[in-house]
């Protein structure tokens, strides 16, 4: 992606900073706006390929400027906010936005987001067919990978995914980033999918004598959850007790057997994880749990993904259980801590 000019509008000096130094290592030209009264005549100066534009700014807004931009630029610009309500996201898009990343994010999630939107925009400029790391070739018009003279071809899905774990070296790409860029070119995988395409892909690399190209970070946590569970399974001694199968909590009947939940007789749909995360809560009543430890708990240890995705959860279980989201009752907020179940009379 060498040779794209990218404009940041964004009047927090360490963030701002922080991206320039980021996107500069990937060959892009970068300026930082200094003078948030002259952004048009910083456009107009230095002709960007992509903006990056913050929504919260001094005297006028992102939505302002974004609209401003418009009247004479069709140039992708991309809000970088942690005002990701849905108003603003709503707004950001009808005044001209083309994509929107939420604070706090991810250096690897910011690039695939600026890789993904230069390709759609400029597929026709410097467009690069071969993509090279030490010494693994990746053919991207017949989709083949070549290493020491060794070649293998790739399905179209794996061919994708490749190249953004490519464009992406030495870098953590999460799973969700990989599925949301996926879904983007209208290849609709779901996790499963994404392991399988992940496991052929490394199958592949092994095949030509490049098996060491796609690992997974080393993850001290990982390792103390798998001792626990080993000591677990080794000193389980006595017969476990039966588990309690229906779990009730206030107006809240959970079918742990059946996975079914019930609010005063109706029964409500939930999804997979929506499920495993309020059956560990109602499990364990008042119970403060940690944004983090929830992700560990509920998805895994080698999920990939951020604490977001547990925010995500909770959000929606809110929308199913409460009368009033704005104010649950059930799945409680401890400010700087985490997330529990208030309901002090859970019975059993």
């Amino acid at each position: 992606m060498a040779g794209y000019k990218i404009l940041i509008v964004e009047d927090d000096e360490a963030i701002a900073r922080m991206e320039q130094e980021h996107l500069q290592k990937w060959d892009y030209s970068v300026h930082c706006v200094q003078d948030f009264r002259q952004i048009v005549a910083d456009v107009a100066a230095f002709k960007p390929d992509l903006i990056l534009m913050d929504v919260k700014l001094p005297y006028y807004n992102g939505f302002y400027w974004c609209a401003e931009i418009r009247k004479f630029s069709k140039i992708p610009i991309v809000f970088v906010s942690s005002a990701d309500d849905d108003m603003n996201i709503v707004m950001a898009m009808d005044m001209g936005g083309d994509d929107f990343i939420s604070k706090p994010f991810t250096l690897p999630v910011l690039t695939a987001k600026i890789n993904a939107m230069l390709r759609r925009s400029y597929s026709f400029k410097g467009q690069v067919n071969v993509l090279e790391h030490k010494n693994l070739r990746l053919n991207l018009s017949d989709g083949t990978i070549l290493y020491e003279g060794n070649s293998a071809e790739l399905s179209r899905n794996e061919l994708r995914i490749l190249q953004l774990l490519m464009e992406n070296a030495g870098e953590m790409v999460a799973r969700d980033t990989i599925i949301m860029q996926l879904w983007e070119s209208e290849s609709f995988i779901d996790d499963n999918t994404l392991t399988v395409n992940v496991a052929r892909i490394r199958k592949k690399l092994k095949d030509i004598g490049a098996d060491d190209y796609i690992t997974k970070p080393f993850n001290i946590l990982e390792v103390k959850a798998r001792i626990k569970a080993i000591m677990r399974r080794t000193s389980a001694r006595q017969p476990k007790k039966e588990e309690t199968k229906v779990v009730k909590a206030g107006d809240l009947k959970l079918d742990c057997e059946s996975r079914r939940l019930f609010i005063l007789g109706r029964e409500v749909n939930l999804t997979a994880k929506e499920f495993d995360l309020l059956e560990l809560l109602v499990n364990n009543p008042n119970k403060v749990y940690g944004r983090e430890n929830l992700l560990n708990l509920v998805w895994g240890y080698e999920y990939p993904g951020d604490v977001r995705t547990v925010d995500v959860h909770v959000r929606r279980l809110r929308e199913k259980l409460e009368l009033d989201p704005a104010n649950p009752q059930y799945i409680r907020t401890k400010w700087g801590v985490g997330y529990y179940l208030a309901n002090p009379d859970a019975q059993r």
